[in-house]
């Protein structure tokens, strides 16, 4: 029970925060995209604040409310039909904004979440980035069944069209979630965000 809350609530929220940005690269232009994916750190910083009590520096709040202020303008530039090129302003605002920001604000709660059970529940960030990784795999598998991916596996399998480097960018992977996981119990969710 101890390894659901402090590792499977977490990976949960990053396998539909993963998902959710899956959709907003399809719809927005790669600065907006980044610009916005970016609010992550107010985001990150709200949540250590709401469930870890940790207060930000004064020059950190100014950091993060700039930040606010030039998503908000470029999501209302980005919004307005002038902006978005050949796509419509409601797609743009639906499938780009909405969802970018929606995977900000679940990527603050689920990095809060990981230095909650990190530095207050003291868990390992060894076992818990296995433990995140199998809900994680759980979750993705679970989206897969009514998806095209998921049709298109049933009928080639799995590892239809892998090569030897298809692994170069899992084992990165797989190695920058053990590094992040560090990071996040010595150093906080916030300083996390913003590398």
């Amino acid at each position: 029970m101890g390894s659901l809350t402090a590792s499977g609530l977490p990976a949960a929220v990053y396998a539909l925060q993963n998902s959710l940005l899956q959709i907003s690269y399809k719809n927005l232009d790669s600065l907006t995209f980044s610009i916005l994916n970016q609010t992550k750190l107010f985001f990150t910083a709200i949540f250590t604040y709401l469930i870890l009590g940790q207060k930000q520096s004064v020059q950190q709040v100014g950091a993060l409310s700039l930040l606010i202020i030039a998503a908000i303008l470029l999501s209302v530039g980005e919004g307005s039909t002038k902006g978005s090129g050949d796509k419509n302003a409601d797609q743009v605002l639906f499938y780009g904004i909405v969802p970018v920001m929606v995977a900000s604000v679940l990527s603050g709660l689920a990095s809060s979440l990981c230095q909650w059970a990190s530095q207050v529940k003291k868990h390992t960030s060894y076992l818990m980035t296995i433990e995140m990784s199998v809900v994680g795999s759980l979750c993705l598998l679970a989206s897969l069944y009514k998806s095209p991916d998921g049709v298109a596996i049933k009928k080639h399998g799995f590892f239809y069209g892998w090569t030897p480097w298809t692994l170069v960018p899992v084992i990165f992977n797989a190695v920058g979630g053990i590094l992040v996981g560090l990071v996040t119990a010595h150093a906080g969710g916030v300083r996390k965000e913003s590398r």
